[in-house]
């Protein structure tokens, strides 16, 4: 089935949730009315080269008081600052799955594709991942800021949808006052316009100084040291969870059922979807799309709020068939899955 989202796909935009979040870190939670500064530095910077990345990096920070700060400077300079490369993103993408288990041609591959993204990032500021978190690591660097590129997986409506999963991204984690953040530049610069597949830059804290416990829902690492969580998550897990996108950070929603991203049901038995969410306000904005073949139905489901601030809906299936569902609201799109009707 087809899972392209109309209009806007956003492919950073996807995260699957088994916890409750909040879209900042504690640390960066408590500094957020403060970032004023940072961002002003930044967006006076706007248009610099990466000719120089020490005096780039010098001119980001200099004037700020804390590595917070100074992160939050370079964060957002290189969000605003460089551009994603959808074509450049799917060139990658096929020749990752077509050599996937063969090791001498995907790294050969790697190695011709990376000189490849370094020319055009240095050349027109136009990237992929692996170009937004080296620049971010280099100007750390010269900030003396500690910073790591992570590799690992992605899940977007594009990618490592159930499977085997194929690595697929890159991002970084971050060393300040001793502890260790994730973020994501990637994800946190913008969109892709789903019909021309041109990038449309717009800021997101979504992906900035991240917890662990949300981070996770889109992003595992190669290296699982890297997922700082307590508790266990497979791979299998993280591939065949619900997608809920990026809109769902700022409505807070966590997805209770369906917790997997394909289920089956008989005819007769309504399709339970339960949620938790942080502000009844957002409620009465919340839609729900089916998918049919070349059939789409909107509707208004009606949401009862449980004693424990959960929420919930019942929707009935006319037809036997596969279903794809969206909860969204008016403008974007929060929660994607399948469901199979059966006799």
């Amino acid at each position: 089935m087809d899972l392209k989202i109309p209009h806007i796909l956003l492919l950073q935009g996807v995260a699957l949730f088994f916890f409750f979040f909040a879209v900042f870190s504690d640390v960066a939670g408590q500094e957020k009315l403060n970032f004023e500064k940072a961002d002003s530095v930044a967006h006076n910077l706007h248009g610099s080269e990466l000719k120089n990345l020490k005096l780039l990096s010098d001119q980001l920070t200099n004037s700020l008081d804390t590595d917070m700060q100074k992160f939050r400077s370079i964060f957002r300079w290189v969000c605003d600052n460089l551009q994603n490369d959808y074509f450049l993103y799917r060139q990658n993408k096929t020749k990752r799955e077509k050599w996937n288990n063969e090791s001498e041609k995907l790294e050969a591959w790697n190695d011709k594709f990376s000189k490849k993204v370094i020319k055009r990032l240095f050349e027109d500021k136009t990237t992929v991942c692996t170009g937004y978190a080296y620049i971010l690591k280099e100007l750390c660097y010269h900030a003396e800021l500690e910073c790591e590129m992570i590799d690992g997986y992605g899940r977007s409506v594009e990618a490592n949808i159930g499977g085997p999963g194929i690595p697929n991204h890159t991002w970084n984690a971050v060393k300040l006052q001793d502890k260790w953040y994730l973020c994501d530049a990637t994800w946190s610069s913008g969109g892709i316009d789903g019909e021309t597949k041109q990038f449309l830059p717009k800021f997101s804290e979504s992906y900035f100084l991240t917890s662990p416990e949300l981070f996770v829902m889109n992003h595992y690492p190669l290296d699982t040291n890297w997922l700082f969580i307590d508790r266990s998550l497979s791979l299998e897990e993280f591939l065949n969870a619900p997608l809920v996108y990026k809109g769902a950070l700022s409505y807070s929603i966590r997805l209770l059922k369906p917790n997997v991203f394909e289920s089956t049901i008989p005819k007769e038995e309504p399709l339970l979807v339960s949620f938790a969410c942080l502000n009844d306000e957002y409620i009465s904005r919340l839609r729900l799309e089916v998918v049919n073949g070349g059939s789409l139905t909107s509707a208004t489901p009606e949401i009862i709020k449980k004693v424990n601030g959960e929420y919930y809906f019942k929707y009935d299936f006319r037809y036997r068939g596969d279903y794809i569902l969206h909860l969204r609201d008016d403008d974007q799109y929060l929660v994607t899955f399948k469901v199979a009707v059966t006799r």
